[in-house]
C-alpha cells in the first residue's frame, strides 16, 4: 500500500514509454492508443514531455515516435540478473520448438512475479505479455512455483503481505490453510499448475529454478485451454521443462553465479521485505 495517491501524469508517461517498447520502438500515435486506451490527445503530450526529456524523438517522415539510446540508461542500475539471463536464456530458448507453446521465465518482485525472460514469438499476439509484465503469485503456475520452494518463514511473509491485498487475485492469501495445503501439494510433486485460474483461455505448468538449494526463478509452458487438458499439459511438457530446468541449475552453478544470484537478491527485485 502506498502512502501518497499515484501522480497519473507520472503513471500514464510510464505507460506510453513501455507500450512504445514493447511496439518494438517506433510506433504511430494510434497504435499506443489501441493498445492502451488512453486519449490520443494526452498521448501526443506525453510524447511531447518524452522528447523534451530526451527519451523519445519523431519521426518527421511518418509521423511515427522512437525511442531514443537515453532510454537504456534507465536500466544501467539493474543488473542482478545479467548472469541467469545470459545463462539461462539459450537453453531457454533451444526449446522453443519442443514446446511450441509460449514458456516464460520469472521471478519475485515483492507482492508479485515480474518476468524476467520469454521465448514466445514476437508476433505470437494471442497472449501478448512482454518482459517486464507482472502476475500474480497465488493464481497463477510461476508464482506458485516460487512461492512453494521458499522456506517457510520467506513464504509467511510473502501470504501476510498479499492478505492485504485489494486485488481479487490475492483473495487466496486471507485463508492462509488453502494456501499452506497447496504449496505443499506443489512441493510434493515438485511442480506447479495453474488450470485457468488467472486467465480462463490458459492453462500451465512452472518449475522452480534452483541455485545452491535456493529458489531464485521460475520457468512455465502456457497453453490454450481448449487445445489440451490440463492432464495432458503435465503429461507432455513436464518432462520437457524439468530437463530445461536441469540444464539452467547445471549452467548456473559455474564460476562467478554464487555472488551474482545468491537469494535475497541484494540490488535486485526479489526484495521480500517490500
Amino acid at each position: 500500500m502506498t502512502s501518497y495517491t499515484p501522480v497519473t501524469a507520472v503513471v500514464r508517461g510510464f505507460e506510453v514509454l513501455s507500450t512504445l517498447n514493447f511496439l518494438g520502438g517506433k510506433a504511430g500515435i494510434g497504435a499506443v492508443h489501441a493498445r492502451t486506451g488512453i486519449p490520443k490527445p494526452t498521448i501526443v503530450r506525453l510524447f511531447e514531455t518524452l522528447i523534451h526529456a530526451g527519451y523519445v524523438s519523431r519521426d518527421p517522415l511518418d509521423r511515427t515516435y522512437v525511442l531514443t539510446a537515453k532510454t537504456l540508461s534507465l536500466s544501467e542500475g539493474f543488473r542482478a540478473y545479467d548472469d541467469l539471463l545470459a545463462r539461462s536464456r539459450p537453453i531457454h530458448e533451444a526449446v522453443r520448438e519442443r514446446l511450441v507453446w509460449p514458456s516464460d521465465m520469472a521471478v519475485l518482485d515483492g507482492n508479485a512475479m515480474v518476468l524476467l525472460d520469454t521465448n514466445r514469438h514476437p508476433e505470437s499476439l494471442w497472449f501478448n505479455r512482454s518482459v517486464g509484465s507482472r502476475v500474480p503469485i497465488l493464481v497463477t503456475a510461476l508464482g506458485r512455483a516460487f512461492l512453494a520452494f521458499l522456506p517457510p518463514e520467506d513464504q509467511d511473509r510473502i501470504i501476510a503481505l498479499l492478505a492485504r491485498s485489494d486485488d481479487a487475485f490475492d483473495g487466496l492469501a486471507r485463508d492462509p490453510i488453502a494456501v499452506r495445503e497447496m504449496l505443499d501439494e506443489t512441493r510434493a510433486r515438485g511442480y506447479a499448475t495453474s488450470n485457468q485460474e488467472f486467465m480462463k483461455q490458459t492453462r500451465a505448468i512452472a518449475l522452480p529454478i534452483h541455485l545452491q538449494g535456493k529458489v531464485i526463478a521460475s520457468v512455465n509452458v502456457i497453453v490454450v485451454a481448449e487445445a489440451m487438458s490440463l492432464n495432458d499439459v503435465v503429461g507432455r511438457y513436464t518432462p520437457i521443462m524439468q530437463g530445461m530446468v536441469t540444464e539452467i541449475e547445471a549452467a548456473l552453478a559455474g564460476p562467478a553465479s554464487h555472488e551474482a544470484l545468491a537469494p535475497p537478491f541484494k540490488n535486485g527485485v526479489a526484495q521480500l521485505s517490500r
